[in-house]
């Protein structure tokens, strides 16, 4: 909402610090309904958290104040105008990408071998979080179900 992640730090470590121990100060400039939403989806307390009881959740989502004006039968069937339509002159062109992107120079793409040990065991994978989504999360054909509820 904001082009800009919660939660900065200099590396990954710093950012799950920062994510676990850090108060969530929200930009002034978003409404109270969109301040509501992500204070209700970032709660640190995994059991408060908006989304973390599916489907229930996902009810108690499209309900909410920030999206009163979707009708999510009419999303759920591509009926929807997109709020914004990309002018697109030539599909080989980034024409629809910030320059700041588009003028990055190209540089070769290293593995690092360090960076993501194979080893891990899947568990510890993400350490400090307590979250963990729900099957029914996962499953797109069970959210376009809970769409059109």
């Amino acid at each position: 909402m904001t082009g800009n992640p919660p939660f900065r730090g200099q590396n990954h470590a710093k950012i799950q610090d920062n994510i676990v121990k850090q108060k969530l100060v929200l930009p002034y400039f978003l409404s109270p309904d969109a301040k509501d939403l992500l204070t209700r989806l970032l709660r640190k307390d995994p059991s408060k958290r908006l989304g973390a009881v599916m489907p229930k959740d996902l009810a108690t989502m499209k309900k909410h104040r920030f999206f009163r004006k979707i009708d999510w039968k009419k999303l759920a069937e591509r009926e929807l105008e997109p709020p914004i339509q990309p002018m697109i002159t030539d599909p080989e062109l980034a024409e629809n990408f910030a320059p700041e992107f588009t003028e990055l120079s190209i540089s070769p793409v290293l593995p690092n071998k360090e960076a993501w040990p194979r080893s891990l065991p899947k568990d510890e994978l993400f350490g400090g979080f307590s979250f963990v989504a729900s099957s029914s999360l996962l499953n797109e054909d069970r959210f376009a179900a809970f769409a059109q509820t």
